[in-house]
């Protein structure tokens, strides 16, 4: 038997998401705009090519198409002081958890999966970060 959490939402915790509501397609509407401009300005050396239809934005993945990009980008995220994750948890195949006999992938290697593992990072996205800030952030990228 898999050990787990059983979680039930309460009156209060409804009453909280009710209480936010209103402002979700303005906080959707911010972080997409946040979005939109990171990817206008961000330089040639990181990944820009995301389908944005339909999104709600809740990070800049810094996606370097190469290992000196990642250096670059981590770099300036850390000049900048801006916290950052890898981009979810990686390539999941690398985890000790994966590496069992039940585990299994068609041929040997993931590239794309190691890719994001080694060259990628997700910085936050929410309706407080400003304009001002990606702006900051994509001139910094493209002067590294």
């Amino acid at each position: 038997m898999a050990t787990g959490l059983n979680f039930r939402s309460t009156e209060l915790n409804a009453f909280l998401g009710l209480g936010q509501l209103p402002k979700l397609d303005g906080r959707i509407e911010q972080r997409n705009a946040n979005m939109h401009a990171f990817l206008a300005g961000a330089p040639d050396w990181l990944r820009r090519d995301y389908a944005t239809d339909g999104m709600s934005s809740f990070a800049f993945p810094l996606i370097a198409h190469d290992a000196d990009g990642a250096r670059r980008a981590r770099e300036v995220t850390d000049r900048l002081e801006i916290e950052s994750r890898p981009v979810v948890a990686g390539n999941l195949m690398s985890h000790p958890f994966m590496r069992s006999p039940a585990v299994r992938i068609a041929g040997d290697a993931l590239p794309a999966a190691e890719a994001i593992d080694a060259f990628g990072l997700y910085l936050g996205n929410g309706h407080h970060v400003s304009s001002a800030q990606v702006d900051e952030l994509t001139s910094a990228l493209r002067t590294a």
